[in-house]
């Protein structure tokens, strides 16, 4: 057996992990946890405005979220319902991006606590 617990010897980590795992594991995990908040703000976010503009097209009234999209919905003539968007593209990178900053601390939060639970130390000093 090998210094690392493998049975065959000749096969080695490279320096750089070597010396610093639990460096690089944090910076993945850092990496990935950062790109899962931005998808997932931007998909609570796409989410709501699906609902928003459902609510609006089937009862034909209008609904919002503050300073991102406004969905007029009304019924035409004929009486169809039709359902107008007025929206900024740039407020709702805004939003997504509050929405993933607020992920992103509840999801170190909560590590941080079960690392607490667990002994181990939650953020390197």
């Amino acid at each position: 057996m090998d210094r690392y617990g493998g049975v065959i010897a000749w096969i080695r980590r490279p320096r750089s992990i070597e010396r610093h795992p639990v460096k690089t594991d944090r910076a993945l995990g850092v990496m990935a946890m950062a790109f899962s908040s931005a998808v997932t703000g931007a998909a609570l976010v796409f989410i709501g405005m699906m609902l928003l503009a459902a609510v609006a097209f089937s009862s034909a009234t209008t609904t919002f979220i503050p300073f991102v999209v406004t969905f007029h919905g009304y019924r035409d003539p004929s009486g169809s319902p039709v359902i107008d968007i007025d929206g900024s593209l740039a407020a709702m990178g805004v939003a997504s991006i509050l929405v993933a900053v607020i992920w992103w601390m509840a999801l170190a939060a909560l590590l941080a606590a079960r690392a607490k639970r667990r002994g181990a130390l939650a953020l390197p000093s």
